[in-house]
C-alpha cells in the first residue's frame, strides 16, 4: 500500500509575502445561462440551441448525491455523481462527463455549483440509525457516548466533531443567531476549524479505525487536533474513519478520489489577502504543496489523513483536475469563515484550470453573499491576481426586479454608477457614470429568486412582462460577466416534497410557455428576443462602459429612461413605461465620430427610426418605445443602435448528399403546465460523412451607404485554438477576447472593403480528421472595418455539424466463461459517446452486412456509452460477435454500422498443457487428450480443445490445433 501522508493545516506563522500570479483567462466572459431541471441527456441534445444563441458559460446546479429528487444544495456524497441505477436527478457519473465535455466543445465554460458550507438536513441524519449506517460519507460523526460529550441522537447540543452544534434547527438556529456556525434552513453546518485528522475515503481495511473512545489520542470532549497526542506531537500510525454498516467502509475504488503522491507537486505560495475596503491583512496566506491527481491511472491515488475542510479543498480539486470543469458558483459563500476561501480554498484552485488554449490558469468563481455591499467588498470578493473570486450582485439584480415589477425606478441604483456610499444597490459602482466590471457578476433572476414561484409547489410560466425585455436588455450589454436563467422543467411535476427552483426566461433558447400577467392562458411560442440579445452582445459588446442618460425629476424621483453606450460600439436605450404610446425621445453625446450610421439592431425601432445618423461632436437623438403600442403590450420598451456589421451566408459544401436534421417539430394540441417545452431542440444540425468538406461564406453590404464593409474574416470549431487551415500555427491566439482561438481563411479570401467587389467570398476547406467524431460547433465571423485602435466589431454565423466519418468506437467484455458455457452477459463501451442504439448477434452470417434489428437483438443502454447485452448460443472455442452500432441524434438516425469481434469460450482456448502459452507442446497435449477421450469416453473431454464444435475429441480437431500454434509460432514447421 502507498504511504499515507497526514493533510495538516498551515498556521499563520507560514505565511508568504509574494506568490507568482496566474495565467490569464484565455476567454472573455460573455453571457452564462444558469439551465436548471434538466438532465445530462437532455442537455446534451439542446447544446446545438445553447451554442446558436451565443452562450459562452453554463452555471450547472451540484452534481453530486443529494436528497432523493433533490436539485443538490442538500449534499449527501459529493464524490457520488451518480451511477446505473442509482443516478443523481440529472444523471450519472458518465452523464456529467459527457455533459462537461459537450458544453466545452460548445465554447460554454462549465461553472459548477460548489456547496461547501453545509451537508443536507440535519435531521435527517442524527438517530441512531443514521448514525450507525455511517451518516455523512467522509465526515466524522461518531456513535452517541453522553459521558464523553459525544452527540445524543435527536439532540443537537453536544459535540457534532466535523459539524458546528445548534441547540434547535432552521436558519439561524437559536443558541447561536450568527452567519458563520449556525444552521442554514436547517441543513447541517461544517465547522471548519475542526482539526479531526483520519483517511476519509479508506481504500484498505488493513489500516485501523480511529479510536474514539479511549484515552491517549487526545481529549475526546473536545477538539484536539487528532491524531495528536496530548502534547500536541503527531501520532505515527495512520488512522482511518470508523465504519459505518454501510458508508465510510474501505473500498480500493476510493483511491481515484485522493491525488498521486508519486506524481511531481506544485508549490503554490499564496500571498496575505488585503482588504479592498480599508486597507491592511484581511487574512494571511500559506505556503502549500499540492499533488495532482492522477487520470491517466485513477488507481494510483494515494490515501491521506486530513480534517473535513481537506475533504472541501479535495472535492475542489476533483473537479478541476479529472472533470476539467472552468470555475464555481459558491453556494452560501457568506456562512463559511472568510479565511476557509483566502487562505486555503484559493491555494487548492489557484492555477488549476485547463484554458481552452491549453495553458493553466486560475479558475473564475463568483459566490452568494447577501451581506451589504460593503461587507462583499471587504470580506468575500478577492481579484488580486491570484485569488480569481467574485460574488453574484444580488443588490444589483434586485434593485432590476423592483423596476421590473414596479414598472418603472432608478436603473442607475441597480448598477450603482453613482458615488460609492453606504446604501449601494451594486457591487459594482466605482463613481459618477461608471462601473466595476471585475466585481459583481450580474444577472436579474435565479433559482431563488425568479419570475414565478415561491419554492413551495411547482411554477407556473411567467409573463412576458415579468421576464423583461427591457430589463435583459439593460443587463445583457454590461461589462464582465452576465448570467440569463432558464429552469428547463424536466423535473417539474416528478418529485414531490421537494424544494421547487423558481421560474426563469422561459425564453432564453427560443421556445417556450408565457402567460399573461396574472399567470394564466398559456401560450406556447417561438420567440427569439432574449437569443437575439446575446448574439448581439457577441457582436458589439465591448468597450467603456459609459451612462449617457438617467430621466430624474428635480424631486429626486425617478422616471423611464435610461442610456448607456459602450464607448464608440453600441448604445443601449430602455423604457421601463407601460402607458400607451409613451415613447420617449432624448438626446445624447456619445463617442461616435459625427456621420456614422447606427442601425438600431433589434427590430425595436419606431418607424422611420431604423437607422440614425451621429451629429456634430457625437450628438445622437434616441427615441425609446414603450411598452405598449397602439393598445397592444409588447414589451419591445428598448432599441440598441450599433454601426453595420457584414451580412451573409454560411453553408457547408460537401460530396455527399446533404442530410439536415431538422428542427423538432412544435408542440401541437392544448398547451398545459406540463407541457415538456424542454425537450424540443430549435436548430437543425448539418450531418458531414466526406473526409473533407469546406465552409464558405458569403458576405453582403448590410449598409450600401456604409463604406466600412468586411476586410477580413475567421472561424473557430469547438473551442479553437486547432491549426485547420494547414499553415502551421493558430492564427487568432490568446488575449484576443471574443475571437481568441479562431483561424483565418486562407482559400479563399475576397473581402468586400478595398476592392471592387459587390460581395465578399471567403473559402477553407476542412479535414475531418482534425475534428472529433460526433457534434462540432462551427463559428464564421466576417469583420466589420475599423481602425487598429478601434474595437472589432464583425457579423457571425453558427452552424451546428455532425462530423460521422468513422464507425462508433467500440470495446467489448465478459466475464470468464468456461469450455460449456452458452451463454454470457456482455458489457460494450462506445468510450466517443456516439452510438446511440447496439444489437448483438452470435455466430452472424458473414454474407450479412446489414442485419434485421429487433428488440431481442438491442443491447440494454445502462449508462453513457455503456450497453449491456444477455447472449446465448456460444459454443466452446472462438465466436463471433457482431455489433450493429446505430448513430442518432437526437432521435434521428446518422448511420448505422456493423461491426465484429472474436469472443473465446474456455480458459486457454488450444493451451493442452495448462501453461498459458500456445506452443508445439500443445500439439501433443491435444493428441494426448484425443487419444484419451477415445479410449475413456466423455470423462475426457475437454472442450477448449474442441476446435470443429462437435462435441468430440476426433483427429478432426487437429487441424485446428496446428493453424492456432502455427500463429503463435510461425517458425515452427508445422504440417
Amino acid at each position: 500500500m502507498r504511504a499515507i501522508r497526514p493533510l495538516v493545516l498551515p498556521s499563520a506563522a507560514l505565511a508568504a509575502a509574494i506568490a507568482p500570479a496566474p495565467a490569464a483567462q484565455t476567454d472573455d466572459f460573455g453571457v452564462f445561462i444558469q439551465i436548471y431541471d434538466i438532465s445530462y441527456a437532455e442537455v446534451i441534445e439542446r447544446m446545438p440551441d445553447i451554442f446558436a444563441a451565443g452562450y459562452e458559460g453554463v452555471w450547472w446546479p451540484p452534481n453530486g448525491k443529494a436528497s432523493l429528487g433533490s436539485i443538490g444544495y442538500d449534499p449527501f456524497d459529493r464524490f457520488d455523481l451518480g451511477s446505473p441505477g442509482d443516478p443523481t436527478l440529472f444523471g450519472t457519473e458518465a452523464g456529467f462527463r459527457a455533459a462537461v465535455e459537450q458544453f466545452q466543445r460548445a465554447n460554454v465554460n462549465f461553472y459548477l455549483d460548489a456547496v461547501l458550507n453545509h451537508n443536507g438536513a440535519r435531521s435527517a441524519r442524527d438517530s441512531a440509525g443514521a448514525i450507525e449506517e455511517g451518516a455523512w460519507p467522509g465526515f466524522f460523526l461518531p456513535p452517541d457516548d453522553v459521558s464523553l460529550g459525544f452527540k445524543p441522537s435527536g439532540s443537537a447540543s453536544q459535540n457534532w466533531f466535523d459539524f458546528n452544534n445548534a441547540s434547535g434547527f432552521g436558519a439561524d438556529a437559536p443558541g447561536f443567531n450568527e452567519t458563520i456556525n449556525s444552521d442554514l434552513v436547517g441543513l447541517v453546518d461544517f465547522r471548519h476549524t475542526s482539526n479531526y485528522q483520519m483517511i476519509r475515503h479508506p481504500t484498505d481495511d488493513s489500516v485501523p479505525e480511529f479510536d474514539f473512545t479511549v484515552d491517549g489520542e487526545g481529549d475526546r470532549g473536545v477538539d484536539a487536533g487528532w491524531p495528536f497526542d496530548t502534547m500536541g506531537n503527531p501520532l505515527p500510525d495512520a488512522r482511518r474513519i470508523p465504519a459505518g454498516t454501510v458508508f465510510n467502509q474501505p473500498d480500493p475504488g476510493n483511491a481515484a478520489l485522493y491525488t498521486d503522491r508519486n506524481l511531481a507537486p506544485t508549490i503554490v505560495v499564496n500571498p496575505d489577502t488585503i482588504d479592498p475596503v480599508n486597507g491592511g491583512i484581511r487574512n494571511t496566506g500559506g505556503t502549500f504543496t499540492i499533488y495532482p491527481f492522477n487520470t491517466d491511472d485513477p488507481a494510483a491515488g494515494d490515501p491521506i489523513m486530513e480534517n473535513a475542510t481537506g475533504v472541501l479543498l479535495r472535492w475542489s480539486q476533483w473537479m478541476l483536475d479529472v472533470y476539467g470543469i472552468d470555475g464555481f458558483r459558491l453556494d452560501a459563500a457568506k456562512h463559511a469563515p472568510e479565511f476557509f476561501w483566502d487562505t486555503f480554498w484559493d491555494a487548492f484552485v489557484f492555477n488549476r484550470r485547463t484554458n481552452p488554449d491549453g495553458t493553466m490558469g486560475t479558475p473564475y468563481t463568483f459566490g452568494e453573499s447577501t451581506l451589504g455591499n460593503f461587507e462583499v467588498l471587504r470580506d468575500y470578493i478577492r481579484i488580486d491576481g491570484f485569488g480569481f473570486r467574485d460574488t453574484l450582485d444580488l443588490a444589483g439584480a434586485g434593485r432590476i426586479r423592483t423596476i421590473i415589477g414596479g414598472r418603472g425606478g432608478d436603473f442607475a441604483a441597480a448598477l450603482d454608477d453613482e458615488l460609492l456610499d453606504a446604501n449601494d444597490e451594486s457591487i459594482m459602482g466605482t463613481g459618477p457614470g461608471t462601473i466595476n466590471a471585475s466585481a459583481g457578476t450580474k444577472h436579474i433572476h435565479s433559482h431563488d429568486n425568479g419570475t414565478f414561484g415561491d419554492g413551495g409547489s411547482p411554477p407556473n410560466f411567467p409573463s412576458l412582462s415579468t421576464i423583461s425585455g427591457y430589463g435583459h436588455a439593460f443587463m445583457t450589454f454590461l461589462p464582465g460577466p452576465r448570467i440569463i436563467y432558464h429552469n428547463a422543467r424536466q423535473f417539474h411535476t416528478t418529485f414531490t416534497n421537494r424544494f421547487w427552483v423558481r421560474e426563469g426566461n422561459s425564453l432564453a433558447l427560443g421556445y417556450g410557455g408565457i402567460t399573461d400577467d396574472g399567470g394564466t392562458n398559456l401560450r406556447i411560442v417561438e420567440d427569439d428576443r432574449f437569443v437575439e440579445l446575446v448574439r448581439l452582445d457577441r457582436r458589439y459588446g465591448r468597450g467603456d462602459y459609459i451612462r449617457r442618460w438617467e430621466d430624474l425629476t428635480g424631486s429626486g424621483a425617478t422616471s423611464d429612461v435610461f442610456i448607456y453606450e459602450r464607448s464608440n460600439n453600441v448604445v443601449v436605450a430602455v423604457n421601463d413605461s407601460y402607458t400607451n404610446n409613451e415613447h420617449h425621445t432624448r438626446s445624447i453625446t456619445t463617442n461616435f465620430a459625427a456621420g456614422t450610421r447606427l442601425h438600431e439592431l433589434t427590430g425595436n425601432a419606431l418607424p422611420g427610426d431604423e437607422l440614425l445618423i451621429v451629429g456634430a461632436s457625437g450628438s445622437l437623438t434616441i427615441t425609446v418605445p414603450s411598452n405598449q403600442r397602439d393598445g397592444v403590450t409588447d414589451d419591445f420598451g428598448y432599441v440598441v443602435y450599433g454601426p453595420a456589421t457584414p451580412s451573409g451566408t454560411l453553408t457547408i459544401v460537401t460530396d455527399s448528399p446533404d442530410q439536415v436534421i431538422p428542427a423538432d417539430p412544435p408542440f401541437v394540441g392544448t398547451p398545459t403546465q406540463t407541457t415538456p417545452v424542454f425537450d424540443r431542440r430549435v436548430t437543425p444540425v448539418t450531418v458531414v460523412r466526406d473526409d473533407t468538406f469546406t465552409i464558405r461564406l458569403e458576405t453582403t453590404k448590410t449598409d450600401p451607404d456604409d463604406p466600412n464593409w468586411d476586410d477580413a474574416a475567421a472561424f473557430r470549431f469547438n473551442r479553437g485554438y486547432v491549426d485547420l487551415n494547414g499553415n502551421g500555427f493558430v492564427d487568432i491566439g490568446a488575449g484576443a477576447g471574443d475571437v481568441s482561438g479562431y483561424e483565418d481563411f486562407t482559400e479563399t479570401v475576397q473581402p468586400i472593403f478595398g476592392t471592387a467587389n459587390e460581395t465578399g467570398l471567403y473559402e477553407q476547406t476542412i479535414t475531418t480528421a482534425d475534428l472529433p467524431e460526433g457534434m462540432n460547433y462551427l463559428s464564421a465571423v466576417a469583420f466589420r472595418h475599423r481602425d487598429a485602435a478601434e474595437d472589432i466589431l464583425f457579423g457571425e454565423w453558427r452552424e451546428s455539424i455532425y462530423v460521422d466519418v468513422l464507425p462508433p468506437q467500440l470495446q467489448i467484455s465478459a466475464p470468464l466463461a468456461t469450455c460449456g458455457d452458452t451463454s454470457a452477459i456482455l458489457v460494450l463501451e462506445n468510450p466517443d459517446f456516439t452510438a446511440d442504439e447496439l444489437h448483438v448477434y452470435v455466430n452472424l452470417d458473414p454474407g450479412i452486412t446489414d442485419p434485421p434489428v429487433s428488440a431481442v437483438t438491442r443491447a440494454t443502454a445502462i449508462d453513457f456509452g455503456r450497453f449491456q447485452k444477455d447472449v446465448s448460443g456460444l459454443v466452446s472455442g472462438t465466436n463471433e460477435i457482431a455489433v450493429l452500432a446505430i448513430e442518432r441524434f437526437d432521435g434521428v438516425e446518422v448511420s448505422r454500422r456493423l461491426a465484429r469481434f472474436d469472443l473465446t469460450i474456455g480458459d486457454g482456448f488450444g493451451d493442452a498443457d495448462s501453461n498459458t502459452v500456445i506452443n508445439t507442446e500443445d500439439l501433443y497435449g491435444t493428441l494426448a487428450a484425443i487419444n484419451d477421450f477415445l479410449s475413456m469416453g466423455f470423462g475426457a473431454y475437454r472442450c477448449e480443445l474442441d476446435f470443429n464444435g462437435d462435441g468430440l475429441l476426433t483427429d478432426d480437431d487437429l487441424p485446428g490445433a496446428i493453424n492456432l500454434i502455427r500463429a503463435d509460432e510461425p517458425q515452427n514447421n508445422l504440417p
